[in-house]
C-alpha cells in the first residue's frame, strides 16, 4: 500500500506479488488488490490470471460483479474466448441486460455477428441504461449478419439519442444505401 501511494507501482507490484506466492493471500480483497496493481501496469493477462485462480479456490465469489472485473482482464488482455465465457456467466447471474450488451460488444470485436444480434437483442428485452447505444451496436450487428431490415428498425431507434447518435444516422444511410431502400 506504501508503494502505491508513493507512485512505485512496481515495486508494489513485486511484494503483493512475492505475498501471493508464499501463500500469505487469503482473503478476495487481496487477490483484488494484487489484480489491480497488474491492470495499473497494463499487464491484464497476468491480472486475469492471479483472479481467476482465486476464484476457482474459492477465495473470489462467482457472483456478477467479480466475474464481470474478471471478464474485464481477459477483455482487455484480448483474451476473446475467456472473456466470453465469464461475460456470459456474469450475464446469467445479474439482472437486467448491460451485461447480455456488454456480451454482445465482445461479440462484436471477433466478427461473431448473429451471437453479437442474439445477446444484444436480450439486452434489450432485460432493460439497459441507454437503450439507444444498445439499439446501435445491434443494428451495426444486424447489418453484419446480413439483416438489413433489422438493421434499420434498430438504428432508426438509436438516431432518436444517445452518444451514438450521429453514427447511429451515418450507419442507417449505408444500410440503406446498401439495401437499395
Amino acid at each position: 500500500g506504501v508503494f502505491c501511494e508513493l507512485r512505485r507501482q512496481q515495486e508494489a507490484l513485486a511484494v503483493l506479488a512475492l505475498a501471493e506466492r508464499q501463500g500469505f493471500f487469503d482473503t478476495a480483497r487481496q487477490y483484488r488488490n494484487l489484480s489491480d496493481v497488474y491492470r495499473m501496469l497494463e499487464i491484464p493477462y497476468k491480472a486475469g490470471q492471479v483472479y481467476d485462480s482465486a476464484m476457482s479456490r474459492g477465495i473470489v465469489p462467482r457472483d456478477a460483479a467479480t466475474l464481470e472485473y474478471l471478464a474485464d482482464n481477459w477483455i482487455m488482455a484480448r483474451e476473446w474466448d475467456r472473456a466470453e465465457t465469464t461475460m456470459l456467466a456474469a450475464a446469467e447471474r445479474a439482472g437486467g441486460g448491460r451485461l447480455w450488451q456488454r456480451l454482445g460488444q465482445v461479440y462484436m470485436e471477433q466478427d461473431r455477428w448473429q451471437d453479437a444480434v442474439s445477446a444484444l437483442t436480450r439486452a434489450i428485452a432485460n432493460g439497459v441504461d441507454d437503450s439507444h447505444a444498445a439499439h446501435y451496436f445491434l443494428g451495426v450487428a444486424a447489418f453484419n449478419a446480413g439483416d438489413a431490415s433489422r438493421a434499420q428498425e434498430a438504428l432508426r431507434v438509436a438516431t432518436r439519442g444517445g452518444r451514438h447518435q450521429a453514427a447511429a444516422r451515418q450507419w442507417l444511410e449505408h444500410v440503406r444505401m446498401e439495401s437499395g431502400g
